[in-house]
């Protein structure tokens, strides 16, 4: 703290009015905080979450009535509040908070579950293909597989690709029913 001539420490304001006796809670049967709060938060780094989570509980989130520009791309495509840039420009960003634009977005657990969900529709599907339908869909499902790993390094790929031949060859032999 800085100090006085007198040699006096300088306080930086006074001691507060009243003391909160209960904390905050919402008004329960209220629809637009049961709207705020049903709100997802996606796209954003922790740091982010956790300040839209404050702003949800302390009943200071104010939702977006139309949506807003994006400060990338200058369209009017931003859905949720307090967002700065889309889905789009974040994504083509390697996944960076669509508020503070710094950090690396968070794994959203709802998308894994869709994903898994996805996952099995398509075996599903599969099942009831011919034999030549899957054979394309499966080169289509590598093709898109190898894009993404493209951004991997060519050792990581060696090594998970060396790892399913070793799968593939092991299954091969409990098959034969020589042991």
């Amino acid at each position: 703290m800085p100090q006085q001539p007198g040699g006096k420490s300088k306080k930086k304001g006074r001691a507060p009015a009243h003391q909160n006796t209960y904390a905050f809670k919402h008004n329960p049967n209220s629809k637009k905080t049961a709207k705020i709060l049903a709100m997802p938060v996606e796209g954003l780094c922790r740091r982010c979450t956790e300040k839209i989570e404050w702003r949800k509980k302390y009943r200071k989130y104010k939702p977006l009535t139309q949506p807003s520009k994006c400060n990338r791309c200058h369209k009017r495509n931003i859905k949720a509040a307090y967002h700065t840039i889309c889905v789009d420009c974040a994504s083509k960003d390697n996944k960076i908070c669509e508020m503070c634009t710094k950090e690396p977005a968070l794994r959203n657990e709802y998308d894994e579950q869709e994903q898994e969900i996805e996952r099995q529709r398509l075996l599903l599907t599969m099942s009831k293909m011919k034999l030549r339908e899957k054979r394309t869909l499966e080169r289509q499902l590598e093709r898109h597989a190898a894009e993404e790993y493209g951004n991997q390094s060519d050792e990581d790929i060696s090594v998970q690709s060396g790892a399913e031949e070793s799968k593939s060859t092991d299954d091969d032999d409990e098959g034969n029913g020589f042991e």
